[in-house]
């Protein structure tokens, strides 16, 4: 099995490689799985979580930051950044959430989603992209933004 850190958990797409390792485990007949759990080691069943602060360029969840002051006064808005599996970007804002784009297409770089802000209530608003790793683990990033119309 592919392991991490100490062993405890599963190594997973987005584990740096040089922290994967492989370990064997005994596999016994299921008449002896109860002594097994008890007197030898078991293999993780849980996934490592994604690290806390991945570089760039393997983030599996990334935001562009929206221009230098995070002010948006036209009425679109281009959100660009990195989402490497199926995603769904969110904005939550005075009148509550709204789903701006969802797709099952990664995008490893690029537009993800144009997100028309005519009509909204000026105030902060938190852009929330929540990608699924292939092992079925949820990444996300989020950046707050004020809009001013």
């Amino acid at each position: 099995m592919r392991v991490a850190g100490d062993g405890s958990c599963l190594a997973a797409s987005y584990t740096p490689a040089d922290q994967v390792r492989e370990v064997s485990f005994p596999v016994y007949p299921p008449q002896f799985n109860e002594w097994a759990a008890r007197n030898a080691p078991q293999p993780p069943t849980e996934y490592c979580p994604p690290p806390a602060a991945p570089a760039p360029d393997q983030a599996f969840a990334r935001l562009v930051p929206l221009g230098s002051s995070g002010i948006v006064t036209g009425t679109q808005v281009y959100v660009s950044g990195s989402a490497r599996g199926p995603f769904t970007l969110i904005a939550d804002g005075p009148a509550g959430s709204q789903t701006i784009a969802q797709s099952y297409a990664a995008i490893p770089e690029g537009l993800l989603a144009i997100w028309s802000v005519a009509g909204l209530a000026p105030g902060d608003y938190t852009l929330r992209l929540t990608v699924t790793t292939p092992e079925g683990v949820t990444v996300s990033d989020q950046q707050t933004i004020t809009y001013r119309p």
